[in-house]
């Protein structure tokens, strides 16, 4: 629907840690299985982790 690339990944550090939220993250359609929520491209879900938040906010 357009809106991920309004989307920040955050780990809720010191709860989790990165690696666990980034793995619920890419299992987040197997999650929606059985549902009428749509699927999440891989794709869209890795630009959400990887993307360059830290220039996104003006920081870098």
């Amino acid at each position: 629907h357009g809106v991920t690339d309004k989307l920040l990944f955050g780990s809720d550090f010191p709860y989790t840690s990165a690696s666990e939220c980034i793995e619920a993250l890419y299992s987040i359609n197997q999650i929606a299985q059985g549902t009428n929520l749509p699927v999440v491209p891989r794709e869209a879900l890795r630009g959400i982790v990887e993307r360059d938040t830290l220039a996104l906010l003006g920081l870098a």
